[in-house]
């Protein structure tokens, strides 16, 4: 089902089967003298692509006439691809300008206040920070290890308990933080075993 935000721009709301984060907004900016734009697909999965699909077809959309964004390379917001474009269509990834993109999220509902959830996040990639930190410090770990040990918001009692592709999107986490933290010259790095480790 699409929802109308402003004219002739619409939220659609994707199911993420089997996901903490429950579904993905996707955005249709709709051109009837030009070409249109759907931003985020969901991920490759039955039940994404046809809520897609449905939400398309409710708005009449013409995919020969339509181009796609792509926001950043998790597969929640790129599963869908390989599938949507037509031949010929374009395919955007990159940094958006506009306050009026900035306001859109990803998950969850609309960002009323953008300056106050830009100071949200710095608060909270702080706090990872001081996290991370503490999990490493005086010990050599590679970022699986450092995730294990980070908090999570997932319903899950241990880390084995966590799906596969959780653990995935953990460890990404972790890597951006140990890659600052090593940037800035607070923690080293180097390979063990062809892996590699941070050391507080």
């Amino acid at each position: 089902m699409a929802k109308l935000l402003l004219d002739n721009i619409y939220k659609i709301e994707i199911p993420l089967p089997r996901n903490p984060l429950k579904s993905l907004n996707s955005y249709f900016i709709k051109n009837s003298d030009g070409r249109s734009l759907l931003i985020d697909t969901g991920f490759n999965r039955k039940e994404c692509k046809e809520a897609i699909f449905a939400a398309l077809k409710e708005l009449q959309v013409d995919l020969d006439n339509t181009d796609l964004f792509i926001t950043h390379l998790h597969s929640d917001h790129c599963g869908l691809i390989s599938v949507l474009p037509k031949p010929g269509a374009k395919i955007y990834a990159g940094k958006i300008d506009g306050d009026i993109i900035n306001i859109f999220t990803a998950h969850r509902e609309k960002i009323e206040d953008p300056y106050k959830r830009i100071d949200e996040l710095l608060k909270h990639h702080e706090i990872r920070l001081a996290e991370v930190m503490n999990i490493i410090q005086g010990k050599t770990l590679n970022a699986y290890k450092v995730a294990e040990h980070m908090t999570w918001d997932i319903k899950c009692e241990t880390w084995e308990d966590f799906p596969a592709q959780q653990k995935w999107f953990a460890v990404g986490e972790a890597i951006a933080h140990l890659q600052y933290l090593f940037g800035i010259g607070e923690l080293e790095k180097k390979k063990i075993n062809g892996i590699y480790c941070y050391k507080g």
